[in-house]
């Protein structure tokens, strides 16, 4: 009697640890899974660092002024959303006094201390990508701005520089109007306080957006 407990008790021990070792296998498998399938779909991050928003303003119709963002963040998420956020205070003229009218005045900073360019990419094509190639798209731009938003068509060349870069650039620039912004009367303000006969409501608009991994 005593041999067959011991047998029954062995056959269960084995019963058990097979058991055991089953439920170890799948559970590495199912993490296996969810860690490739993270690395495959992982969200894309905008290096602000590398990264460029240009703006061109216009004044007495004739002279043309380089500006830019200083601080941008963004994400190319796996859901094929593309979001990029320009925090409106960062916005460098190389007249500070003019940064600060610009801020206040014009983009009333307070109020609407960002502005966000988003659109829609595959992502899937972006990953098959092979790297040192580029591919043309051309997207619909939703910039929000000053309360408002409006949609931009624009062509935008994607390349692949190493498997955790994408570089972004626009093909040409952007027009953006002031009036669809309501910004118009911010506009007039700082030409009245600059004592200028005019600047430009539509302003060229460039990026280069870099992206890691």
């Amino acid at each position: 009697m005593s041999k067959k407990v011991t047998l029954t008790q062995s056959k269960g021990i084995k019963m058990s640890r097979s058991f055991i070792g089953n439920i170890y296998y799948k559970l590495g498998t199912v993490v296996f899974a969810c860690l490739f399938s993270t690395m495959v779909n992982a969200q894309w991050v905008l290096d602000n660092d590398k990264s460029s928003l240009y703006f061109i303003s216009i004044k007495k119709d004739a002279i043309g002024e380089v500006h830019h963002f200083k601080k941008l963040t963004g994400e190319l998420s796996p859901n094929n959303s593309v979001t990029v956020t320009i925090a409106l205070n960062s916005v460098e003229t190389l007249i500070p006094i003019r940064n600060e009218r610009m801020q206040s005045m014009l983009f009333n900073t307070d109020k609407f201390p960002s502005a966000t360019i988003s659109t829609m990419i595959n992502v899937e094509e972006i990953d098959a990508l092979p790297v040192g190639k580029t591919t043309l798209k051309k997207v619909d731009l939703m910039i929000s701005l000053h309360g408002e938003a409006h949609t931009y068509s624009s062509d935008i060349e994607i390349t692949k520089t190493d498997e955790a870069t994408l570089i972004a650039s626009t093909v040409a620039p952007i027009i953006v109007n002031a009036a669809d912004f309501k910004l118009l009367e911010g506009i007039e303000a700082l030409r009245k306080i600059a004592g200028l006969p005019s600047i430009a409501s539509a302003v060229p608009v460039t990026a280069k957006l870099v992206f890691k991994q």
